[in-house]
């Protein structure tokens, strides 16, 4: 009912209440609820978005006038928080949907600041998260945790929270001031908090206060790391204990890169190198920008050794999210830019110039060999042709025309789906251009292109719709390419989809990096020596042991053997008892507790030693003691191969194979995508979006044909006037009594006909665009005689009345 297009409002409090008490129930501890319908749910919210106008009608409730005092902060404001901060949100996979949900905090933020403000306080106060009138009674466990995990999910969704909405530092910092002292008050003897998480058990208690500590702890990181003070750091000085040849030569190179540091961006001494230039990772565009490529000045690449100068702390997230980005961004980089240079420093050189560049576009193509020191290689493709763009599932995409490699250079590795391509433009004198973007042609396409005898056609999505513009344009204008310019295309040698998603989630990352701890740099080089791994979280729960009975021999003496991994005495008694009764040797035993026991940990052995033996009866372990999903990950399709089917014959047959070049025909039974095709639950939710998707791209089709055209619609024109302008459109309809009388007589008397059709309405608005009132009142202009070449023309010769011209014979 809610969530029909016809609601469009909420009437009353209980409404908003009943909407809430719902949508309250679709969380992980339901069973009644499935995954799937979970996500159903989500994006029955999202599309259409009628959901997300109820969800932001709640948020802003409390802040009408008059509404705060009768708002019940328990069931109005905490069911959406709790709902935004569940796994079937955080966790879900659908992130323009969970995008387009925390866009209603984004836009609502204020509102939301202001009901936590006053509710959070009262009930502080009061020592009692319960309300007056209110039978529900909940536990600061759940309020708390809630508007954390919201909080750290928002700032991942959008990069930009803390610039737009200014208040969320002293907000996170006011809430994390009050949780201190909600914890702090459970255990008072004097001011007691009334909550229920008092009688959990003690050990339990502290166990759900650490994870909400350190969710507490990760948003102020986050929302503090911004107001980090940028210095330029002290090289450390080496000891005379430690002082040897090794020693020597890592100061000197710390020295060398302290003297000869300059930071990124405005840190820079002399500013920015170029556009893309940014002091922070989640500022930097994946894709180099033109600027970036042309940039002559050797990029900001940080030192990844200790000591090293930096902008963000040693030991903190940020550096090493910093490092990581900008050195494996720099991988996806550098060939595209030496290859653009290469070609930009040919065309800057005479035309009698014998240039690599001269080379290949008499051959019409091929691979472009850097010549000296640099060895840099890229596919160039010569005579380019801009055609027009369509549209399908994948985007926008320009075609290009151009010539096929040459037949002794053809391979399969060349141009494929996704790869990273750059357009350059030379137009007359003026600099080159550069255009990025990714092949979208499909395989089958790409093949016919490989195999053209004379002219092959490709499609590219570019990044930068500049290139789209002036395509639509020149279209538009129906008129072909500049004669004068000069299009190529190189290919990067890498593959820029292998890259992305890795540069994507290092941008987005945030404190809750798993096992930061041991990445991180640590200014106490024996830190991780003095500070073991520590049990996975699901262990550290207080009650929680391993079974390992499946790992004893069918005549033990003992039945059954528990392990808990925070109690040592149980460790070492396990490890005694798996080396005497179990079948697995004495180093298989060890490698079994130790990765139980550890969060993380290697297993490593010469081949025949039983790693991947060890492996599964870990997996079977887990499995059995409920620890699943269980991601398994290999070099090779053919090593995922071999350990998924020892998985299906000693294990479980509930396992799923991503990707889809599995040569086991055991294990393709279970790909992915067969399964998702063959589920009853996915069947109709795909046909629903293969729906929408064909709806979307009939839409964008209709938007490209309408850019093609050289007139503007009639029926278009008068929908923008009506919408933008509807003071100008009832003009149009009733002109001055003269305009409207020229209009009678060109159309009745003058034989003036009208193209648009629709009418006398669309014949006034076509009258108007083609101004023809205005050219009435424009003066017919004077005849200026032509003034012509004295010396060719015969002085004799006379001008009759019409300006022609005529000789009188002699």
């Amino acid at each position: 009912m809610f969530l029909s297009p016809g609601f469009t409002e909420f009437r009353s409090t209980s409404q908003i209440y009943l909407f809430l008490e719902c949508l309250n129930s679709a969380k992980s501890t339901n069973t009644s609820w499935k995954p799937a319908d979970a996500q159903s749910l989500l994006e029955a919210l999202v599309n259409p978005p009628n959901g997300l106008l109820r969800l932001a009608e709640c948020m802003r409730q409390p802040s009408k006038p008059g509404a705060i005092e009768n708002w019940s902060f328990i069931r109005g404001t905490l069911p959406v928080l709790q709902y935004m901060s569940s796994d079937w949100v955080v966790k879900s996979i659908i992130k323009h949907s969970v995008n387009a949900l925390y866009g209603i905090l984004h836009n609502n933020f204020k509102q939301v600041q202001s009901t936590l403000e006053t509710f959070i306080p009262r009930m502080i106060s009061r020592r009692a998260f319960r309300e007056v009138g209110v039978a529900a009674e909940v536990s600061g466990l759940d309020v708390f945790t809630s508007i954390f995990v919201m909080f750290v999910q928002y700032t991942q969704c959008y990069k930009d929270a803390l610039q737009v909405n200014m208040g969320m530092r002293e907000l996170v910092e006011k809430l994390a001031g009050w949780f201190y002292e909600w914890e702090s008050s459970l255990e008072s003897s004097t001011t007691p908090f009334d909550d229920s998480c008092r009688n959990l058990a003690p050990s339990m208690r502290r166990f759900k206060l650490a994870e909400v500590r350190k969710r507490v702890e990760s948003l102020l990181s986050v929302v503090n790391h911004t107001q980090i003070v940028v210095t330029r750091q002290i090289a450390p000085q080496i000891t005379e204990t430690s002082r040897g040849t090794a020693a020597f030569r890592r100061e000197a190179l710390l020295a060398g890169l302290h003297r000869e540091y300059q930071g990124p961006g405005e840190l820079r001494s002399s500013g920015p190198l170029h556009d893309n230039d940014k002091v922070s990772i989640q500022d930097i565009r994946i894709p180099p920008t033109q600027d970036e490529l042309l940039c002559q000045l050797a990029p900001y690449l940080p030192g990844s050794i200790l000591g090293a100068p930096h902008q963000y702390t040693a030991t903190s997230i940020q550096r090493l999210l910093d490092i990581q980005f900008r050195l494996l961004r720099e991988e996806l980089v550098a060939p595209v830019r030496s290859a653009v240079q290469l070609v930009s420093r040919d065309l800057a050189e005479p035309r009698h110039v014998k240039t690599r560049l001269s080379e290949i576009l008499q051959k019409r193509g091929g691979l472009y060999r850097a010549s000296g020191q640099d060895s840099v290689m890229f596919n160039l493709f010569t005579n380019v042709e801009l055609d027009t763009f369509a549209a399908d599932r994948q985007g926008c995409s320009v075609g290009l025309t151009m010539d096929p490699p040459p037949r002794k250079s053809s391979s399969k590795k060349r141009l494929m789906n996704g790869g990273l391509v750059a357009l350059l433009s030379k137009t007359g004198s003026n600099g080159i251009e550069v255009f990025l973007g990714t092949i979208s042609s499909n395989d089958d396409e790409l093949e016919r292109f490989a195999r053209a005898s004379e002219r092959g056609s490709i499609r590219v999505s570019f990044f930068d719709p500049k290139i789209e513009l002036r395509i639509a344009r020149q279209v538009h204008e129906n008129r072909g390419p500049q004669k004068d310019s000069t299009y190529f295309l190189l290919e990067a040698p890498l593959l820029y989809e292998s890259v992305r998603p890795f540069l994507l989630g290092l941008q987005t990352q945030s404190e809750e990096l798993a096992f930061a701890d041991y990445l991180r740099h640590h200014i106490d080089t024996e830190y991780l020596s003095n500070h073991p791994a520590v049990p996975p979280l699901y262990a550290q729960q207080p009650g929680f042991s391993f079974q390992l009975k499946s790992l004893l021999r069918p005549c033990a003496a003992i039945g059954s053997l528990q392990l808990d991994a925070t109690n040592p005495s149980s460790i070492t008694r396990v490890r005694r008892e798996l080396q005497e009764s179990s079948h697995l040797d004495k180093s298989q035993a060890e490698a079994v507790v130790d990765t139980l026991t550890r969060e993380i940990s290697l297993i490593q052995g010469p081949p025949g030693t039983g790693k991947s033996y060890t492996g599964v009866q870990i997996i079977n372990i887990l499995v059995q003691n409920g620890v699943t999903p269980i991601v398994l990950m290999a070099l090779t399709n053919h090593a995922l191969d071999h350990m998924l089917e020892s998985v299906l014959d000693k294990v479980t047959q509930n396992i799923v194979r991503i990707g889809s070049r599995s040569a086991n025909e055991r294990v393709s039974k279970h790909l992915l995508k067969d399964m998702a095709r063959n589920s009853r639950e996915h069947k109709n939710a795909i046909g629903s979006k293969f729906k929408a998707m064909k709806e979307a791209e009939r839409a964008m089709e209709d938007v490209l044909t309408a850019m093609r055209e050289e007139r503007v619609a009639v029926q278009d024109m008068s929908e923008v006037i009506i919408e933008d302008c509807p003071g100008h459109y009832e003009s149009l309809l009733a002109p001055p009594r003269w305009i409207d009388a020229l209009y009678t007589q060109s159309t009745t008397q003058s034989g003036w006909e009208l193209s648009g059709g629709g009418g006398p309405t669309a014949g006034k608005l076509e009258y108007w665009h083609n101004s023809m009132d205005i050219r009435w009142l424009t003066p017919p202009k004077a005849k200026v005689k032509q003034r012509k070449n004295l010396v060719n023309r015969n002085r004799y010769a006379i001008d009759d009345d019409e300006g022609n011209t005529s000789e009188e014979g002699t």
